[in-house]
């Protein structure tokens, strides 16, 4: 344990910095973009980034799951034959689609703009959609070449190629958006980083590997990766069906001007779910990699690895469930928060629980199970469009939030085909056991809510109650965890977590560790 311990702190110190700086620039570049350009221009652009959201969906049939977890095998193994032979066929793939994602840019960029029903100069709408279908294009090759990246566990050369064009892409936006408010600038600037990101981590992967790799085809080597990629892929098409419905549906019934208030607290929670993901984005490789070993290696660490995450989805969430409103005045304006601070507490609670289905979903897809997931995403899809349509309808898109909320039912499913045997209040039990930390933060948060709306606070007492909230946790939750909810030994795994990542940064671990109550 201590070797896979040691890798997981490393793999998840990329991942979290990776993470982390996404999250920081997504949220500031989002806010500054709605400002900026206003919300009609900002509405059309989150009406094509939807349209590209759908199109990604059809890329790669599902073989970049499959590619990752045989990569990770056959380099554990030393099989380089065989990474050339899934190379070649996922270069082929991933080349063909973005081409046919770029011809509908390029051929029904004047449809786009008459369905968007877009307010601003109609040539500048079409030559915005063809800027977007060839980043498009480039985006698909560069994410063929991320999967070496993943499947190698190179997440240090992962996390800085991400890191470095996020910070460019929110430095350039802020810099050219201001000077130049015209979506125009959006598509410039997209197009251009969509190169420099291909060509740079082509040039990379090529270094790791020491081959260059080229499209090919070997028909059996597609049939095994389709095997597993066709439930990853059939989980990529809900997405087609459900969940760039609701973006669909609202432009479709309100005007692409509505967008901005739904979108912006979904992209919110977006982000940190990504986030979250991100961070847990090193298991799949590395378990992949266990072969015959997974099944004990994840009786070790599955109870732990859910009270983690879950804590850390506890922290995020119940901070913007306190000063959300708050965040989203600085962001935007104080007309815009008024509007989409219900939004955007529903999303917490759906990222909150969406978060906990995480390593559930990760586990799956190491043991073969891609099937699972795609009910998963299946049970969520079906479940809130239904009263996303008639919440919206009957009582305005403010409420058509509140169908997410059917994310908890897809993830106890997700969480039963762990324990498929067990009794349901055992396996209750187990589920909730490791979230009761985090469940406390969350009611407490909610609690802090409603006190703050009742006496209308302003932006400096959210934000400094959300600063006095989560000094206190940090002391009490692990005392709490360790006093009265049976956590000790996972409050000793993140002692020695912390203290190969302490001792690298020559931090004495032992004042931390008396600061947050671990012995």
């Amino acid at each position: 344990m201590s070797d896979l311990l040691a890798k997981a702190v490393n793999n998840s110190k990329w991942t979290a910095i990776g993470s982390l700086m996404t999250a920081i620039l997504g949220f500031l570049f989002a806010g500054l973009t709605i400002r900026w350009l206003g919300e009609a221009e900002a509405g059309f652009a989150i009406a094509i980034a939807t349209i590209v959201g759908i199109n990604n969906t059809f890329s790669g049939l599902g073989l970049g799951a499959a590619a990752t977890r045989l990569i990770s095998r056959a380099h554990e193994e030393k099989n380089y034959q065989e990474i050339q032979k899934i190379a070649g066929v996922c270069f082929t793939t991933s080349l063909a689609f973005g081409l046919f994602g770029f011809c509908i840019f390029a051929f029904g960029s004047a449809w786009i703009v008459q369905w968007s029903k877009y307010e601003g100069n109609a040539s500048i709408g079409r030559w915005y959609c063809i800027l977007l279908g060839l980043a498009f294009l480039l985006q698909q090759i560069t994410g063929y070449f991320k999967i070496f990246l993943a499947s190698l566990q190179r997440f240090d050369w992962q996390t800085k190629i991400n890191t470095t064009f996020m910070l460019a892409n929110g430095i350039l936006g802020i810099t050219f958006l201001k000077a130049f408010p015209n979506i125009l600038t959006l598509g410039i600037i997209s197009l251009t980083l969509s190169i420099l990101s291909c060509l740079c981590t082509g040039f990379i992967v090529t270094k790791i590997l020491g081959f260059l790799t080229r499209p090919s085809w070997d028909q059996a080597m597609f049939i095994e990766l389709w095997s597993f990629g066709k439930w990853v892929y059939m989980t990529q098409i809900k997405v087609i069906f459900f969940d760039g419905v609701d973006k669909i549906f609202l432009t479709s019934v309100f005007g692409s001007s509505s967008l901005p208030f739904y979108t912006f607290a979904q992209r919110i929670y977006i982000t940190v779910h990504q986030m979250l993901v991100g961070q847990s984005s090193y298991l799949f490789p590395m378990l992949s990699a266990q072969g015959d070993k997974l099944e004990v290696v994840a009786e070790q660490i599955e109870d732990r690895l859910r009270w983690f995450i879950g804590l850390i989805a506890g922290f995020v969430y119940s901070g913007l469930i306190i000063a959300g409103p708050a965040l989203l005045t600085i962001m935007v304006n104080a007309g815009f928060s008024s509007k989409a601070s219900f939004q955007l507490f529903i999303f917490c609670w759906v990222g909150y629980i969406h978060g906990n289905a995480i390593v559930p979903f990760f586990f799956g897809l190491s043991k073969g199970d891609a099937k699972g997931n795609w009910i998963f995403h299946m049970i969520i899809g079906l479940g809130y469009l239904p009263f996303f349509v008639i919440f919206a309808l009957v009582f305005g898109f403010q409420y058509a939030v509140l169908g997410q909320l059917m994310t908890f039912v897809g993830t106890i499913y997700l969480s039963r085909r762990l324990k498929p045997k067990t009794d349901w209040m055992t396996f209750y039990r187990w589920l909730i056991k490791p979230l009761y930390s985090s469940l406390l933060l969350m009611v407490v948060a909610c609690c802090f809510h409603v006190i703050l709306t009742y006496i209308k606070a302003n932006t400096e007492i959210q934000i400094a109650t959300m600063i006095v909230f989560y000094i206190v946790a940090i002391l009490l939750i692990p005392r709490i965890e360790a006093s009265y909810f049976d956590g000790i030994y996972r409050l000793k795994t993140v002692a020695k977590s912390l203290s190969l990542v302490l001792s690298k940064l020559g931090i004495p671990e032992k004042l931390v560790f008396r600061l947050m109550g671990i012995k």
